[in-house]
C-alpha cells in the first residue's frame, strides 16, 4: 500500500535557499511520520490490551434465585382479568365572557413573547 513518488530531476541546479527549504520540509515530514506512527502504535496497544482483557474476563451470569413452589403455581395460572368502569361526566360549561377574556389574555401574552423573541434575533439566535 505504499506509494512511491518520483520527482523529475531539475534541469537547473538548485539554489542554496531551495536546498535549505527542501531539507526543512523533509525534516518536518519525518517528524510528522514519527508522531503519527507513535500515536497509531499507542492506539494499537490500547486496543490489544482491551481485547485481551475482554477475552480473559469471564462473562458474569446473573444469579437467579430458585422459585418457591407457590410462585411457580402463580406463574402457571392464567392471569385474572379485571376491569373498572368509570362514569363519564359532562364537561362543565364555561362562561362565554370568561372564555373570551382568557383567550384574549393568552393571545396578548403570546404576542408579547413572540415580539421579545423576534427582538433578540429569533428562536435560533440568528
Amino acid at each position: 500500500m505504499s506509494v512511491i513518488h518520483t520527482y523529475p530531476t531539475p534541469s537547473a541546479p538548485a539554489t542554496p535557499d531551495q536546498v535549505t527549504q527542501l531539507q526543512g520540509m523533509l525534516e518536518d515530514l519525518r517528524r510528522t511520520r514519527e508522531s503519527v506512527l507513535g500515536q497509531m502504535d499507542a492506539q494499537i496497544a490500547r486496543a490489544s490490551g482491551l481485547l485481551k482483557a475482554i477475552h480473559a474476563a469471564p462473562t458474569p451470569q446473573p444469579a437467579v434465585p430458585p422459585l418457591h413452589p407457590p410462585a411457580v403455581e402463580i406463574m402457571r395460572a392464567p392471569p385474572k382479568l379485571t376491569s373498572v368502569l368509570l362514569a363519564s361526566h359532562e364537561p362543565a360549561s364555561i362562561d362565554p365572557q370568561l372564555e373570551h377574556a382568557t383567550l384574549a389574555e393568552l393571545n396578548e401574552a403570546l404576542s408579547l413573547a413572540f415580539t421579545a423573541i423576534a427582538g433578540r434575533g429569533g428562536m435560533l439566535g440568528r
